[in-house]
């Protein structure tokens, strides 16, 4: 597998951070930090700092780098003060940024807590896209099977702490990802729950029907089918969660004719049978 230096060693970076804490990596966290050091030298032209300093420069990503990379207010193009992108050579108003004083007000802050770091966030947005770009070829021995079940267990726990819910597109993954059929794909896995790991609150959804052919009511269809056919699930308890995602899809709805919409959509009619 191969990936752009720059992305590879963002990703090393996010991994490393949730699995030194598990002690049964503590011997792949090692690895980790030997390919740190090398991607980051390569990339940056300098020694690597502590891991834990790049640590603490990954989680600055919150922070708009317009503002951080502005703080003196050198760039005429951004105003300090009431957040207005203006055209450099005539001074116009190009469009407003409402939060762009509070994002400054952030920048300002994170680089007094932690100027070291901050340091390399500023690194991070100005690096040669050169050097970013470069095609690397991916250690799949650092981050494989094993090590991807904790994070995305990891990932997925968060997710459910913040409530978010994560909206599926089946027939738009299967056409391009490396799933070759439906019985492939997570959701199932997901709604049936067997091997018992954390799962989010899902929504079904059809992405583009212009491209993939499809809609809500196949999706919904496809994902029944599924359930009784790879997920050994009798047709009452395929049901049953079909329902529970019509439920979860009404409960995690947008705008406010979204009932009046979905009134006239019964998943239980419009299945494989």
């Amino acid at each position: 597998m191969y990936c752009a230096r720059g992305e590879w060693l963002d990703n090393l970076i996010w991994a490393y951070g949730l699995l030194r804490q598990e002690s049964a990596f503590i011997k792949t966290c090692q690895g980790m930090r030997d390919e740190i050091r090398t991607h980051f030298r390569k990339l940056y032209s300098e020694s690597t700092p502590d891991i834990d300093l790049l640590l603490d420069a990954w989680r600055l990503r919150h922070l708009d780098p317009l503002a951080a990379l502005n703080l003196d207010g050198s760039a005429p193009w951004l105003s300090n003060k009431c957040g207005e992108i203006r055209n450099k050579e005539d001074d116009n108003i190009l469009f407003r940024r409402p939060l762009e004083g509070l994002e400054i007000q952030k920048a300002r802050e994170a680089n007094t807590e932690n100027p070291h770091a901050f340091r390399l966030f500023l690194k991070y947005h100005q690096v040669e896209s050169s050097k970013w770009n470069q095609i690397v070829q991916i250690n799949k021995a650092l981050i494989g099977v094993e090590e991807m079940k904790p994070l995305q267990d990891i990932v997925i726990t968060e997710i459910n702490r913040r409530g978010v819910i994560v909206e599926v597109m089946p027939t738009s993954n299967i056409r391009i990802s490396h799933y070759e059929h439906f019985a492939q794909h997570h959701v199932i896995r997901w709604l049936t729950n067997k091997d018992k790991r954390p799962r989010p609150k899902v929504v079904i959804a059809s992405d583009d029907p212009g491209i993939f052919a499809t809609n809500l009511r196949n999706e919904m269809s496809l994902v029944h089918w599924t359930l009784r056919t790879a997920g050994g699930l009798d047709e009452s308890q395929a049901d049953h969660i079909v329902e529970r995602l019509h439920e979860s899809a009404r409960r995690s709805r947008f705008g406010d004719d979204f009932d009046r919409k979905f009134k006239s959509f019964s998943p239980l009619r419009c299945h494989f049978r």
